[in-house]
C-alpha cells in the first residue's frame, strides 16, 4: 500500500471542522498535521516534514498580521491551498453543511495535492535581495558554459534564482557570487529543490530555481540581517 501524503491543517481551530475535513472521502488518501497558528508552525515545524498541500480557514488568513500573511504567501505560494469558508451558525449547531466549499473545489484541491511534489517549510528567513551570480548547470563548474542570473530572495542556506532560459533536467547547479565587493567568490554547489517554468509562479511571476546550498554562504550573514523579511 502506498504511503499516504501529508497535508498541513493551519488555523482550523474548531475540532468539529477539523474532524469533518479529516474524515472526508476526498481526503481518505492523506494524513494531516495540525498547527493552530503561524507562530507555532514557525517554531515547531520540522524542516524534513514534507507537505502536499495546505488546508486553512479563510477567516483565519484574513485576520493574520501583515508579517504573518507575508510569511504564508512566501512559503506556500506554490502549494495547493484549500481556503475553508465556514458558516458560523451552522458550525455552532454542528451541522456538516457549515463548510461552504463546494464539491468541485474539494475534488480539484485533492487532485492537485495528490500529484504535487511534497515540499518542506523554509525555516531560515529569506531576504528579498537581488544579487548577481554566474551559474553553470549540473554539478561541475564549467567556466566556458556559464550564464548570468540574479537571486530574487536569498538566505545563507538557499535562494530562488531567476532564470528565463529553457531549463535542463538537472539535480544540481553551481553558483558563483559576483560583484565588486565580493570576497568569497568560489563556485558553490546547490541542490535543486524545485524549478519553475515561465508564468507558473503566482506570486513572483518569475521562472527560476529554488535551491539549497550544499554549504552555507556565511559571507552573506551581515548583509542579510539588514534586509530580513
Amino acid at each position: 500500500m502506498p504511503k499516504k501524503r501529508n497535508l498541513l491543517l493551519l488555523g482550523v481551530n474548531s475540532t468539529y471542522v477539523a474532524n469533518l475535513i479529516k474524515s472526508s472521502v476526498y481526503f481518505a488518501d492523506f494524513n494531516f498535521t495540525e498547527y493552530e497558528s503561524v507562530a507555532t508552525l514557525i517554531k515547531s515545524a520540522n524542516k524534513k516534514e514534507l507537505f502536499s498541500g495546505l488546508v486553512t480557514d479563510l477567516k483565519f488568513l484574513m485576520k493574520l498580521s501583515e508579517e504573518d500573511k507575508l510569511w504564508v504567501n512566501r512559503n506556500f505560494d506554490l502549494f495547493p491551498m484549500l481556503r475553508l469558508r465556514i458558516n458560523q451558525e451552522k458550525l455552532e449547531a454542528q451541522n456538516p453543511e457549515c463548510l461552504l466549499n463546494n464539491e468541485i473545489e474539494l475534488i480539484e484541491f485533492s487532485n492537485k495535492a495528490s500529484v504535487f511534489v511534497p515540499k518542506g517549510i523554509r525555516r531560515e528567513p529569506r531576504s528579498q535581495l537581488h544579487l548577481n551570480f554566474q551559474m553553470s548547470y549540473g554539478d561541475t563548474w564549467n567556466p566556458n558554459e556559464v550564464i548570468s542570473v540574479t537571486s530574487f530572495d536569498i538566505s545563507k542556506s538557499g535562494a530562488f534564482i531567476v532564470d528565463q532560459n529553457p531549463m535542463p533536467d538537472v539535480k544540481k547547479l553551481v553558483l558563483k557570487l559576483v560583484g565588486p565587493n565580493v570576497i568569497d567568490n568560489q563556485p558553490r554547489l546547490a541542490r535543486v529543490v524545485w524549478n519553475l517554468p515561465w508564468g507558473k509562479n503566482t506570486h513572483t511571476r518569475m521562472s527560476g530555481w529554488g535551491v539549497e546550498f550544499e554549504q552555507r554562504i556565511e559571507e552573506l550573514g551581515d548583509l542579510l540581517l539588514s534586509y530580513q523579511r
